[in-house]
Formats: structure tokens, sequence, C-alpha cells
């Protein structure tokens, strides 16, 4: 990449409005040699017919599943992603020297298309989009805030919102012109810090993550998450081709879910004082050295005892004898804890009586793309309730790795 560039995530809480205007996000029609660039397929936890790459860190399939025909879709078409979802964008092309050699060649197949030494970035890289209708993506405006931090210039950039919170766009939807590119992206576009050097050019570009938010983005471990090529032939008429969806994004975090259920005829009623459920022991995610590069995955270490989230999505329901249960979900840094323990503390309200109990998971990985289940039943002993893990019915849900 070109100046040596990298987005690279850290772990701090951010939050972004990702409204918009839906009259403003209706594609145009592809003018005469260019392709409209879909956005990508959401991967979610547990997506179902994930296939794992070939070899660690390479192309998935070889260079020979470069795309030809920009008709095809790149997408796996699991989930699509939601109008209204912002991300970051990386677009890169060959180099001079590839494309002075390659460029005005046409290929007949994938296999023919020689793979270039390097790959830059395009004049589309680290901006970001915002979806709109039936996939299209549009530019983001963005707004500049410089700071300093050891000395050096900072620049923190946002994305523009206007008075009611929605997402400024500009520009009509990503299209290209023939060509070969790569895709990267990750989502959401949380604010991008740009430390700069002595020359003013940035030596360090990253996207801020904690535990507790849900981060998807290009992953090399699949597949169909895989930043693949594609190539656009000259010629392309807006008659002959319509768009191409990119790669599905794979979550970055991994996911626990907690089943918490009435453990007998004498517990009929379940609440969550305003504390909820939290959970203490995972990876710590304000730590200086923690970095990832987009395309890579975000780095699984040993939990630690300041590293804890609040369960933020809870379901309320009935088990099939009427009895209240409550699911909640935490996204959390993977984590191994394989030698630690990670707490989960319950501030419940059983039979309308306020409650708490701590339990400990032993012996657990939790890694990237992974939901994990786990069942808690309360119950009544001599008037006194007790509640337990039901270890018999932990579930993990992956990607078939």
């Amino acid at each position: 990449m070109k100046n040596g560039l990298k987005i690279l995530l850290v772990a701090v809480v951010s939050a972004l409005g990702l409204s918009c205007s839906e009259k403003s996000l209706t594609p145009v029609r592809p003018t005469e040699g260019l392709v409209l660039i879909k956005a990508p397929s959401s991967g979610g936890f547990a997506m179902p017919g994930m296939t794992k790459a070939t070899k660690s860190g390479g192309s998935s399939d070889g260079f020979d599943n470069l795309f030809v025909h920009s008709t095809k879709n790149m997408g796996s078409g699991v989930n699509a992603m939601k109008k209204g979802t912002t991300m970051w964008l990386l677009v890169e092309v060959p180099d001079d020297e590839w494309i002075r050699d390659n460029g005005s060649r046409e290929y007949a197949d994938a296999s023919e298309i020689p793979e270039p030494d390097r790959w830059e970035e395009s004049e589309y890289s680290f901006k970001p989009y915002i979806v709109g209708e039936n996939g299209a993506m549009y530019p983001c405006e963005t707004v500049d805030s410089i700071g300093t931090k050891d000395e050096k210039k900072a620049i923190f950039r946002t994305l523009k919102r206007d008075a009611n919170g929605d997402v400024l766009r500009s520009g009509s939807a990503l299209m290209l012109p023939p060509g070969l590119y790569k895709f990267h992206a990750v989502s959401p576009a949380s604010p991008l810090l740009l430390k700069l050097g002595d020359h003013e050019e940035p030596q360090e570009i990253s996207v801020h993550v904690a535990n507790g938010e849900y981060v998807q983005a290009t992953d090399v471990r699949w597949r169909e998450t895989y930043p693949k090529g594609v190539w656009i032939p000259g010629g392309t008429s807006a008659s002959a081709v319509h768009s191409i969806s990119l790669p599905a994004l794979a979550n970055q975090t991994a996911r626990i879910k907690v089943n918490v259920r009435c453990g007998d005829d004498h517990v009929r009623m379940l609440g969550l004082q305003k504390s909820g459920i939290e959970i203490t022991g995972i990876q710590e995610d304000h730590h200086s050295d923690f970095r990832w590069t987009m395309g890579d995955t975000i780095k699984t270490k040993i939990g630690d005892k300041y590293g804890g989230v609040r369960f933020k999505e809870y379901e309320s329901g009935k088990d099939a004898e009427e009895r209240d249960m409550i699911t909640a979900y935490a996204s959390i840094l993977p984590t191994d804890a394989r030698t630690n323990n990670v707490y989960v503390m319950f501030h419940l309200i059983v039979n309308n009586v306020p409650t708490q109990y701590m339990v400990g998971l032993t012996n657990q990985l939790y890694e990237a793309a992974h939901q994990y289940e786990f069942n808690f039943k309360v119950r009544m002993d001599e008037s006194i309730t007790i509640g337990t893990w039901d270890n018999s019915t932990l579930v993990y849900d992956d990607l078939e790795l």
C-alpha cells in the first residue's frame, strides 16, 4: 500500500448514528463503462455454509478466484447489509508496473490474469460509505478535528451529520471504471484516528472498537469473506452489467448468549434489575498494544480482571410451561480464558425479590465470529433461591472452522 498505510483497530468505545434520507439513497443507473459496486453481505454470528480458506494469510482459492465478468456476484448472500449501515472501504489497485504491462489486455478467463506483485491504495480508499437502496453505497461527508498526543498531531475524522442526526452523504453511488480491484471493508464507520509523522503525512490509521461493540470486516479466514479481486473488462456497457456485490463481512468479536430460566415450579417470575447482567475477566480493551490490521483478525488475548462489559441486548419471553425466561447477549473481544476465570454477575428479580448471583466460567476460549450459549436456571431450595449453570446445554455456534 502507498506510504505503508494500514487501518488498525484499537479498543475504545464509539457510537454513530447511521440513519439517512431515504430519498437521497436511491441508486442511479450505471453509466457507460462504469460498474455499480454494492455493499457486502453481513456475516453475523453462526453463519451457515462458511468454508475455511485453503491457507492462512493467503488467497482462499488462489489468484484465479478473481472474477473476470463484472456481472458475477461476489457476495455470499447470507444477510443483506441494512440500509443506513456505514463502513470504511479500502479499494486497492495493482502497482503502476502491472498496469503498464497488463492493464490494457483483455482476459477470457480469470486464470489468465497475472497476479500483481504489489497492491496500492486507490483514490476510493479510507473513505466512509453508507448503504442505500438495493445495496448501493454512497460516500459520506466527514469532518476533521486536530488534537495533540505525545507531541504529535492527530486528526480525528468522523462522519458529518445534520441537525436530525442523519449521516450526510456526498456525491453519487460508488461506480468504478474498467480495471483490476481488491476490496477490504470494516463496518460501522467509527471515527478514524490519523497519527501524523514529521512530514505531516499519516503514519497510522486506526478505527476504535471496545467490548460491547459489534464490528464486522473483511476476513482472510473464510472464502466467503476473503478480500477478493475483481476484473472489470473494458467496453462494459450500461445495458450489459448492473452491479457487483462485495464479499460478506465476518464479525470480529465473540458473542456470549445467556438464557435465564425458571428451574422449578416454585420460581415462576423472573425480571432484571437496572444493573442487568455483567461479565468480567475478558480481554481488557484499553491496553496500548492492542492493534488490528484491516483484512486480518482481532488478536485473541488472555482475559484480564479489569476487562468487563454489561450485557446490552435483552429479550423477555415465556418457556413451554409459561414461566418467565430472559435471553441476554454481550459482544466481547476474543478472549483466551483457559487459565483464568470469567465471571457473570446476574442482578435479577426472582418472584418479585431482588437477588444477585455470581457464577464462573472456566477453561473457555472465546473466538471471533463465534457465539457461545449458556443456560442459567434459578430454583427454590427450602425458600432459598439457587442459581446454577446447566452445563450440559453449552452450545458453540461458529463458522465451521
